[in-house]
């Protein structure tokens, strides 16, 4: 089990420009990764965006640009989602909002060259016009997440993909129907799956490393959290509802719990464990029933979820 945590890491060293991959897993990018610098394994605070945020930033304000492909991080209103309220433009003094400018209808999401375009040419903007530039840059790329940018994959999709907008990440929709696609596909072939998921993190690798070479100061490579492709497909089809409730117990009540369990009323038995809460526990998903605590374990999310790829570039 790695010992790094990022949270620590990304407080600790004075960065220029943090590159963020979401959903990226630590075992595939280190295949995958070409350049010289080394790779660490390090420990996310969170298993899903929103959390990470949260967690890594806190109450901080830091004067840095965000080319935000993720709605999570908007210029436009709040996020109020599962015990989390979160609003970006109390923590960030610029944000671009490319996943509103550069959304690809067809794939569903925000494709990696519209973000390495939008860096490059607002760099050189700014440079030409001499406008004052912010400390630090924070370049979001939506992938490796789903839905994945392969071929493959979005022929598989490509119906359900059209129809999904900004709007259904924020609410939650485009996490039901994708999970549901993956868990079909997994059930078929997790190979394919994978494959997917590799090809998606290649592709957007090419664009990070045309990006690094541009930027400016030290450069940090790293991921808001993993993902599970196969490991359990219960728990990959489980893992974005089960993620969302982490809150809930610490929150103190009860309305978000009674929202989710009615999605969770089909949920095998088995998989449900009556188990003291841990209060330090900051990945298992616990919800309230019948007076008692229900705890899904959370050794999955441990070694899976929160493992991520850290690349320190000076």
């Amino acid at each position: 089990m790695p010992e790094a945590n990022q949270r620590q890491l990304l407080s600790g060293i004075e960065w220029n420009n943090l590159i963020i991959l979401d959903a990226c897993r630590y075992d595939t990018f280190q295949r995958i990764w070409s350049r010289v610098e080394k790779v660490m394994e390090v420990i996310s605070p969170a298993s899903w965006t929103l959390e990470w945020l949260d967690r890594v930033f806190g109450n901080a304000f830091i004067d840095a640009e965000v080319f935000s492909a993720t709605p999570y991080i908007n210029s436009l209103t709040e996020i109020n989602l599962y015990g989390i309220r979160w609003n970006a433009k109390k923590h960030f003094s610029k944000i671009i909002d490319l996943w509103l400018t550069a959304w690809d209808y067809r794939m569903g999401t925000v494709p990696p060259e519209k973000v390495y375009l939008a860096v490059v040419t607002h760099t050189i903007s700014t440079k030409l016009m001499k406008k004052s530039v912010h400390k630090k840059k924070i370049i979001w790329f939506l992938q490796p997440h789903y839905p994945y940018i392969s071929k493959r994959f979005l022929s598989l999709i490509k119906e359900h993909v059209q129809e999904l907008t900004y709007m259904d990440f924020l609410t939650g929709k485009a996490e039901r129907l994708l999970t549901e696609i993956l868990k079909n596909i997994a059930i078929k072939n997790i190979d394919e799956l994978t494959k997917a998921y590799e090809e998606t993190l290649e592709k957007t690798l090419r664009y990070v490393y045309k990006l690094i070479d541009r930027l400016d100061g030290v450069t940090i490579v790293t991921s808001d959290h993993g993902e599970l492709l196969g490991e359990n497909i219960l728990l990959q089809v489980l893992s974005t509802i089960i993620n969302l409730m982490m809150q809930c117990i610490k929150e103190g009540t009860s309305i978000y719990i009674s929202r989710r369990l009615r999605i969770l009323t089909h949920l095998p038995k088995r998989i449900l464990y009556n188990a003291k809460m841990n209060p330090e526990n900051s990945v298992g998903a616990s919800y309230i029933a019948g007076g008692k605590v229900f705890f899904h374990p959370p050794i999955l999310y441990s070694t899976t979820l929160r493992r991520v790829p850290f690349v320190l570039i000076k």
